[in-house]
């Protein structure tokens, strides 16, 4: 009987053996728990508590790569509404510590800026650091709004000049995916979501940028932009320059999260741009002493329960 009959015959024989594989998913999620309890403790120890608010930038200062073509107008009656519907959703998760995209090393400055604003005299703005961290943190009194962010650092591979890793691309034989034709449909799903977005207020805006399906589709992005696949098998270029960086700079990130989201009992909001939640999303779910909490439980269409 050939190899591939026999495998068939098999699989046939295991499936009339086993009508069910519900004791086997039983075994299998029982050892799972056990070990977790020996990594994380009992499913009822208290941990910190996660909010994960992916954002597009307000006031976009170059930031981010996709230039979005509409502007949210956080000055006009409708956008001060929309805003107060995303800080009443925020109210009810109630957050410990507020944290914002801003360099930790300079918590100095955004001391003095969070300071400016609560007296009044803080120049305006429509930057979410602002119009959401801080308006959330003064109406729940903190002292302080914290900066999670952090510079990427690339590894010592990496080319050290855009002009040298274009022409390494070019021996390679690579310069094709300096514009990787696969960024184009990347392109055309931002337009197509620029227009969805126009239909949207802020808070289904929102909801809609942390879909975890989108979240994932737009993380895809980055294994194709920067050139990402110049790289021969032995010399990893493109992963070596620009997505070491990125990677660095969000485990940077979520090591301040993890530094700050110190106690049990906190309730930790982190509003950072939507590109950075896939990768410390996947760092806060994995951390044994945090709980993740989905955005959709403050977003969804109907509100909270207090």
């Amino acid at each position: 009987m050939p190899r591939r009959t026999q495998l068939g015959a098999l699989l046939l024989a295991s499936c009339a053996a086993h009508p069910t594989r519900a004791p086997e998913d039983a075994l299998i999620d029982r050892h799972v728990a056990d070990l977790r309890t020996i990594v994380a403790g009992p499913k009822d120890q208290a941990n910190a508590q996660v909010l994960l608010l992916g954002v597009f930038h307000f006031a976009d200062a170059g930031m981010d790569a996709h230039k979005p073509k509409y502007v949210f107008d956080v000055s006009s009656e409708s956008g001060r509404q929309q805003i107060a519907e995303v800080l009443a959703r925020l109210l009810a998760f109630a957050p410990t510590k507020v944290l914002v995209e801003y360099d930790s090393k300079d918590q100095d400055k955004l001391d003095a800026w969070y300071a400016r604003f609560l007296a009044g005299s803080h120049k305006p703005t429509a930057n979410e650091i602002v119009t959401l961290g801080f308006a959330l943190a003064k109406e729940l009194r903190h002292q302080r709004v914290y900066g999670c962010d952090a510079d990427g650092e690339r590894i010592v591979t990496a080319p050290k000049t855009a002009e040298e890793f274009i022409e390494a691309g070019k021996r390679m034989g690579k310069e094709w995916a300096f514009k990787d034709p696969v960024l184009e449909r990347y392109e055309q799903m931002s337009t197509q979501r620029d227009e969805i977005e126009q239909t949207l207020t802020l808070r289904q805006r929102l909801r809609l940028l942390n879909n975890q399906e989108l979240l994932r589709l737009s993380h895809g992005a980055y294994f194709f932009f920067e050139a990402f696949r110049v790289s021969n098998g032995t010399d990893f270029l493109g992963p070596d320059s620009f997505a070491s960086m990125w990677h660095n700079r969000n485990l940077r990130i979520f090591s301040n999260i993890q530094r700050l989201a110190d106690a049990p009992s906190d309730r930790v909001l982190v509003i950072i741009g939507a590109g950075h939640i896939p990768i410390v999303e996947q760092c806060v779910r994995s951390c044994p002493t945090m709980t993740w909490i989905p955005v959709d439980d403050y977003f969804g269409a109907a509100p909270p329960e207090p």
